[in-house]
């Protein structure tokens, strides 16, 4: 079965904010920050680097966007 693109873009978004919750639960531990490369990221997603780096080039324009308001 084929997820579709909303069901994928919601599941990456999951994903995402799983591994950032992670690791800053780590950090309130007194973990030293952790820096993920863009394959550790890819492979915690389930996609490719290739994907990995057109979420973050959209979420970076978003963000410019709002800061320019």
């Amino acid at each position: 079965m084929f997820e579709t693109i909303s069901e994928r873009d919601r599941r990456l978004d999951a994903l995402l904010t799983s591994m950032a919750v992670e690791e800053g639960l780590g950090i309130l531990k007194g973990r030293p920050p952790r820096q993920y490369s863009l394959v550790e990221i890819a492979d915690f997603c389930g996609v490719g680097p290739a994907t990995v780096m057109r979420i973050e080039e959209r979420a970076l324009k978003k963000m410019g966007e709002k800061v320019v308001r």
